[in-house]
């Protein structure tokens, strides 16, 4: 089982380009105490989403294991997602897992949060689904407002992971999602054929 292979998932497009100043001034904003902790750190994380990204069942679960919170920024975290949208089922359920585990540390969770909240405007159906289903992994309350929206505007696929996050949310979220369910169910009845009736001249 461990040598299972994983669905191939899709592979991120080329990056934007990066002026020496715009580098510079982006890495004065990180806590990094150094430049060789900097790139240190860099490295490890780009080795950690080569093997979030394996095919082969083992190297990710391996992974997941030993990826510590210091390692996982935006990258790592959107890498995790991914795994809840095209994961085997062991898969998913280990990635929930440290999600949950993770998100009880203050520091990662403001990380996660902003990047699971940013890929929910993405362009993209399947990063969307993904930051739907992170933001219920670490049971974000923030993200109820963003999730009730795409519940009302996304498609069917997105709209599906985000009520299911909805549920995950606490009993705020759980709320949000019973209202919004009976909205959605006066709605036939407002539209209706006997109501347009009772309304026509």
């Amino acid at each position: 089982m461990l040598g299972q292979k994983l669905p191939r998932r899709p592979q991120p497009g080329p990056g934007e380009q990066l002026t020496v100043f715009q580098f510079w001034s982006y890495v004065e904003t990180l806590d990094s105490p150094s430049m060789e902790a900097y790139v240190t750190e860099t490295a490890e994380e780009v080795l950690l989403v080569q093997n979030l990204n394996s095919d082969d069942q083992a190297v990710v679960l391996k992974a997941l294991r030993l990826a510590p919170e210091g390692r996982l920024r935006r990258d790592g975290l959107r890498a995790l997602s991914t795994l809840l949208v095209h994961g085997n089922n062991k898969v998913m359920a280990a990635v929930s897992t440290q999600l949950r585990s993770l998100s009880l540390g203050p520091a990662f969770r403001e990380r996660a949060l902003l990047c699971f909240l940013n890929q929910l405007e993405d362009e993209d159906v399947q990063t969307r689904v993904a930051g739907c289903l992170a933001l219920g992994c670490i049971k974000a309350p923030e993200g109820i407002e963003p999730l009730v929206y795409l519940c009302q505007t996304d498609t069917e696929v997105v709209r599906e992971a985000a009520r299911q996050s909805l549920q995950q949310c606490g009993e705020e979220g759980q709320s949000a999602h019973r209202r919004l369910e009976e909205s959605l169910d006066a709605l036939p009845r407002i539209f209706g054929p006997g109501s347009m009736a009772s309304t026509a001249f």
